[in-house]
């Protein structure tokens, strides 16, 4: 399997451009969930058909791997500029931009590491004229340029906002510097696992009651009560 990131490196990654690492993190749950490789330790990869079209006039439905590789049969060189790749998702059309000399040589370096998407990440906010928007956590205007004019509509800046959030609160521990970075799961809150305890009792109470079967229920508590009495009694 590539190498995956660590702490570490997301360290030096927001000290090179001066921003939180949980500004870059952020970005990572949001473009993959913070996965650059699949199980079978392939790039993460979306296909996008309307760049395959505009590059072939050819249409390829779908944006899975499976599309990919129906249109990676009809133009390879097409088919790797019109997809996205990796744990932050750099588009290939932009693999001069990011530093590679051909698209071959930028979808190589994808499916090393995810060091080299990192890298490439950076390189590419740096190109962009990002960086104060990730420092300030200017999501929509970060959003604007990385994930386009229509960021709005998938709510890109908002997930952003969120994801800042969350990581915002989090402490890196020393003993945790070379850790893999990985996406927490979300987990119930004890004030939330409460609230759902006492929604389901009152909603049994409120069933109960209305459905006439209360009295059968405190009919049933007394006599188990009665009985349990008599027992401890002749005990």
């Amino acid at each position: 399997m590539p190498a995956k990131l660590t702490n570490n490196d997301l360290i030096a990654a927001a000290s090179r451009l001066g921003c939180e690492v949980a500004a870059i993190r952020a970005v990572d749950e949001v473009e993959s969930n913070g996965n650059g490789f699949d199980s079978a330790g392939r790039p993460t990869i979306r296909f996008e058909t309307a760049w395959f079209r505009t590059y072939t006039g050819v249409t390829v439905s779908g944006s899975s791997r499976d599309s990919f590789n129906k249109a990676f049969a009809i133009n390879p060189t097409a088919a790797m500029t019109s997809t996205s790749w990796g744990r932050y998702q750099v588009m290939g059309f932009n693999y001069k931009l990011v530093g590679y000399s051909s698209v071959n040589e930028f979808v190589d370096a994808m499916r090393e590491s995810e060091q080299k998407h990192l890298a490439a990440f950076l390189t590419f906010v740096e190109k962009k004229s990002l960086v104060t928007a990730i420092r300030t956590r200017s999501w929509a205007a970060f959003a604007y340029k990385y994930n386009g004019a229509n960021y709005a509509e998938g709510k890109y800046h908002i997930k952003l906002a969120t994801a800042y959030a969350k990581y915002s609160k989090e402490v890196i521990l020393p003993e945790a510097l070379n850790d893999p970075v990985v996406i927490k799961k979300k987990v119930l809150s004890t004030e939330l696992i409460i609230g759902i305890i006492l929604l389901l009792v009152f909603g049994a109470g409120y069933y109960l009651y209305f459905s006439g079967r209360s009295t059968d229920v405190l009919r049933y508590i007394r006599l188990r009560t009665s009985g349990l009495f008599r027992r401890q009694q002749l005990a």
